[in-house]
């Protein structure tokens, strides 16, 4: 949604899946493996500044929910930028890296950064 001429406020949903290992710090004797999950479903709501003709950097908090091991629900944070076109019809596609921080919360005692490359396809109101 347009507020701005070079302005958005965008949101969606997001699903990230992270499986690791987790090797206990070796100290002389048989260290064990853990298996862990952490599935996070996210809604984020970001702030989009568009410059030149296709280039935009945004960021906001984000809204996330753990369906894993490790409680990590609450608010982040996330920045991305990148390349958007947005056809006649309204249809909108973007490209490019983003960081998303799980955490926020002062009394969470665990924290998660995923970063990567995003693709998006959406519709300007």
């Amino acid at each position: 949604m347009e507020v701005h001429k070079n302005l958005d406020i965008v949101t969606g949903f997001s699903y990230v899946r992270n499986r690791f290992e987790r090797t206990e710090a070796p100290i002389g004797v048989h260290q064990s493996t853990y298996n862990e999950n952490i599935n996070i479903s996210s809604i984020p709501i970001l702030v989009k500044y568009h410059f030149l003709k296709f280039l935009y950097v945004g960021g906001g908090p984000v809204f996330g929910i753990n369906s894993g091991d490790r409680d990590i629900n609450g608010i982040g944070a996330y920045t991305n930028f990148g390349v958007e076109y947005v056809f006649k019809n309204s249809l909108v596609l973007s490209f490019g890296p983003f960081v998303r921080y799980h955490g926020l919360i002062p009394w969470k005692d665990y924290r998660l950064i995923n970063s990567g490359v995003n693709f998006g396809i959406g519709y300007r109101l």
